[in-house]
């Protein structure tokens, strides 16, 4: 059972944002900075159905809200275990099935790659009535936010950020991993000054050793999934994609 913690603390900071459900409607969050990068469900229960300070998933104790977006929400948590802090992502119990395995396909991929480039993946878990990804906790601003900030990109800005993205890409390609949702909002610079990308929750895995379950890899022809500005051709007509689709 999720334990209750007997104390609330401030909130903190938002500075890690949920990924966009571009698929559904919603309505967008207060949060002027998630604004700009999530959606939230129009669902009843959301508030509800949300965690407490000092609420516990396995070893990891919540600590405060991140963000929220159409797979869920994004806490910082402490592993009680390894003390470090984590992002955790809880996606609580609904009918939606495919909602879950998107859930779970966001964990897979992100897991199977591993790269500066990629928040490593720590744990994946179920408990009662929700499914949760702890992993590494990325401090920065997402690509669209620090566009905004900037106008007129200086060339040497852009060939660093491009490079650092076709290399993360080009390593979850050789491991079977095609994103298929690669937009500013997906990646994020960090404080440090690295890149990494985000939201694999609509990847397709094409890996022999990570398709053993074509029900969860696989998207039905005609059903298209993405974000309209950002897709290819072939993805925009419901065809089969690879790689070169996110290349696109």
């Amino acid at each position: 059972m999720i334990s209750r913690g007997s104390e609330s603390e401030s909130e903190f900071a938002t500075n890690v944002p949920d990924e966009m459900d571009s698929t559904g409607d919603g309505t967008i969050t207060p949060d002027p900075f998630l604004a700009k990068v999530a959606r939230v469900p129009a669902r009843r229960d959301a508030l509800a159905l949300a965690a407490c300070v000092g609420d516990r998933f396995g070893r990891f104790e919540v600590r405060g809200e991140l963000g929220r977006g159409g797979m869920g929400i994004v806490y910082v948590a402490h592993d009680t275990t390894l003390g470090r802090e984590v992002a955790l992502k809880v996606l609580r119990a609904s009918g939606d099935v495919e909602r879950r395995k998107r859930f779970m396909r966001e964990a897979r991929s992100a897991a199977a790659v591993t790269h500066p480039g990629i928040a490593t993946v720590y744990d994946v878990g179920e408990q009662d009535d929700a499914v949760f990804i702890a992993m590494e906790r990325v401090r920065g601003k997402t690509l669209r936010a620090w566009i905004d900030e900037h106008p007129i990109i200086p060339i040497v800005d852009a060939q660093r950020i491009g490079r650092a993205i076709a290399r993360t890409l080009a390593k979850a390609h050789e491991l079977g991993v095609v994103h298929r949702d690669l937009k500013p909002e997906n990646a994020m610079l960090t404080d440090d000054g690295d890149v990494k990308l985000l939201d694999f929750g609509l990847a397709k895995l094409t890996g022999p050793s990570l398709s053993e379950n074509k029900s969860t890899t696989d998207t039905q022809e005609g059903r298209i999934l993405g974000t309209p500005c950002y897709m290819s051709p072939e993805q925009a007509r419901g065809l089969a994609v690879d790689a070169r689709s996110d290349v696109f």
